[in-house]
């Protein structure tokens, strides 16, 4: 019976971790394009999280926050001028590209909802790990070029409970770079 009672307990511990991770996840995709950088990075990342938009290296030319690993927030401590925080990715992105649009899942886990032209939209939640992979529709346009695209992004979000709240620890990130590249480049 006690053994019971501690499988019944730690089901629902993971079940409320469940629903924190999928809840705050939600709230990271539907803030990425309403939210000033400053209040998300407040909001939702730990303050020795990074983050890493995958790319090929060349492209970093015109799309500087592509391949490069951005760790921690500005402060008076900044890890010399080699180092690139969080705050430098959002400043480096948003100074080239604008996001205009965004739609995320429907919210249940594994869910496949069918979006525009066929996308497929989905999350899936790893409680004990603290994982959740994300795959969404966004729409982007260069800010110079005005040129715009859609595309489907995935992430994938590493969550860890700090002072009692699930902070992202890593946002890992793969989108359409040669559409981001045709935005941006003059030819």
């Amino acid at each position: 019976r006690r053994n019971q009672t501690l499988r019944h307990r730690e089901s629902m511990a993971s079940s409320d971790r469940y629903n924190r991770l999928l809840e705050r996840s939600l709230e990271f995709c539907n803030a990425f394009s309403s939210k000033k950088p400053e209040d998300i990075l407040q909001e939702f990342f730990s303050p020795s999280a990074f983050i890493f938009e995958n790319g090929p290296e060349y492209m970093r030319s015109k799309l500087p926050f592509l391949a490069f690993p951005f760790k921690g927030r500005k402060n008076a401590d900044s890890n010399g001028e080699n180092s690139k925080t969080m705050d430098d990715y959002f400043s480096l992105l948003g100074s080239i590209l604008r996001c205009t649009g965004m739609k995320v899942p429907s919210g249940k886990d594994s869910d496949l909802t069918e979006g525009k032209e066929g996308e497929r939209l989905s999350i899936s939640v790893d409680e004990k790990r603290g994982i959740v992979s994300v795959c969404l529709h966004a729409s982007f346009e260069g800010i110079k070029s005005g040129r715009g695209w859609n595309e489907m992004v995935s992430y994938i979000l590493t969550w860890k409970e700090e002072n009692g709240r699930e902070l992202i620890q890593s946002w890992l990130i793969w989108a359409d770079a040669a559409s981001a590249w045709n935005s941006v480049n003059d030819s």
